[in-house]
């Protein structure tokens, strides 16, 4: 999944830089986040299964680290490519890194497919719930309940 996910994000970081048009690079932009959905959750999870247990703390500390360098940095060097280059420019940097980055993950990285589990579906409905109450109060919480109050002239 995690191949998937980077070979996904390669492949839309190079679709979004030959767009023509707004809605291309818009559907190029989605694709990418598909991938960068697969990459981002399972690289902590790679990380920690294939670091010694003595290690992980560390391993997780520089993973960390370079996240978040990566949000702190990412706008400054983005907008300097952009002004230095162009806009297409940010997008082709992803393209090299990723098809160098295929072949030393499949190289690197154990291929495990861990335990079978059963799916918790009650409990899958039960957070899905939980969460949509949640959201549903955050969002409507600071709706009154009643009609606005009437302004009197001033």
């Amino acid at each position: 999944m995690f191949i998937a996910g980077l070979a996904i994000f390669t492949l839309a970081s190079a679709a979004a830089a030959v767009s023509t048009d707004p809605l291309q690079l818009i559907a190029a932009r989605a694709v990418q986040g598909v991938g960068s959905a697969a990459l981002m959750p399972l690289s902590l999870t790679l990380l920690v299964g294939s670091v010694s247990d003595k290690l992980r703390p560390l391993a997780i500390g520089i993973w960390g680290g370079v996240s978040g360098l990566g949000v702190a940095l990412g706008p400054l060097i983005g907008g300097a490519v952009v002004e230095g280059w162009s806009w297409e420019a940010i997008f082709w940097l992803n393209v090299p890194i990723g098809i160098l980055s295929i072949p030393l993950a499949l190289f690197a990285l154990p291929n495990s497919f861990g335990a079978r589990v059963r799916a918790d579906v009650v409990g899958l409905l039960l957070s899905g719930l939980g969460l949509l109450g949640l959201v549903f109060g955050i969002v409507r919480g600071t709706t009154p309940a009643g009609p606005a109050p009437k302004s009197s002239p001033a």
